[in-house]
C-alpha cells in the first residue's frame, strides 16, 4: 500500500495511482488560479491579445505603445525618466528604444547639458503613429473591460491602483 499526499491510502495499482494524481492535480491547478500573481499574469495576456489584434498593423507591443504615448506627452526625455514613466527598467526601455529608433518612429541624441545621458523624441513618424494608435489602444482597452458593469470597472482600476500605490 502507498500513501498519497493526502494521506489516504491507496493501492499499488496503477488505476488509484492516475486517479489520486489527477485529484490532486485538479485541487493543486483550482489553487493555483485563486492565486494574486497567477490572476494578474491571466489579465496582462488578455489585454495583450485584445491589443495585439487591435493594433495588429502597427506591429506594436504594449509596452512599445505605452513608451510612445509617454512621449507623445512629455518629449524628449532621457532613458531614465522615460523608462520610470512606463515602469520600465533602465536596460528595456534602451532595448525598447532602440527598436522604436529602428523603425524611426523616435530620434536620439546626447543631452546638451550631460553628453552621458540620451534623450529620446518622438520622430514625425512617430507622432503620426501615436495618434493612428489612439482608437484602437482604447478599443483594446474597452473590449478588456467590456465584462464589467460601469461600477465594477471604477472598482478594478481603484483596487489595480491601491495595490500599485498609486494616488489620484
Amino acid at each position: 500500500m502507498l500513501t498519497n499526499p493526502e494521506g489516504a491510502k491507496a493501492s499499488s495499482g496503477k488505476r488509484a495511482g492516475r486517479a489520486t494524481s489527477t485529484r490532486s492535480i485538479k485541487r493543486e491547478l483550482n489553487e493555483t488560479s485563486l492565486r494574486p500573481g497567477y490572476l494578474v499574469r491571466r489579465l496582462h495576456q488578455r489585454f495583450a491579445c485584445f491589443f495585439s489584434a487591435a493594433c495588429d498593423e502597427f506591429d506594436l507591443t504594449p509596452i512599445q505603445s505605452s513608451v510612445l504615448r509617454s512621449l507623445a506627452l512629455s518629449s524628449p526625455q532621457d532613458l531614465t525618466r522615460l523608462g520610470e514613466s512606463v515602469y520600465i527598467d533602465r536596460t528595456t526601455t534602451g532595448q525598447v528604444v532602440r527598436r522604436l529608433e529602428r523603425r524611426g518612429l523616435v530620434e536620439c541624441a546626447q543631452d546638451e547639458r550631460d553628453a552621458r545621458r540620451t534623450v529620446v523624441a518622438l520622430s514625425k513618424a512617430g507622432k503620426v503613429y501615436v495618434r493612428a494608435m489612439r482608437k484602437p489602444t482604447a478599443l483594446a482597452h474597452q473590449q478588456f473591460m467590456e465584462p464589467l458593469s460601469p461600477a465594477e470597472r471604477e472598482q478594478f482600476i481603484a483596487l489595480a491602483k491601491k495595490l500599485l500605490s498609486i494616488k489620484d
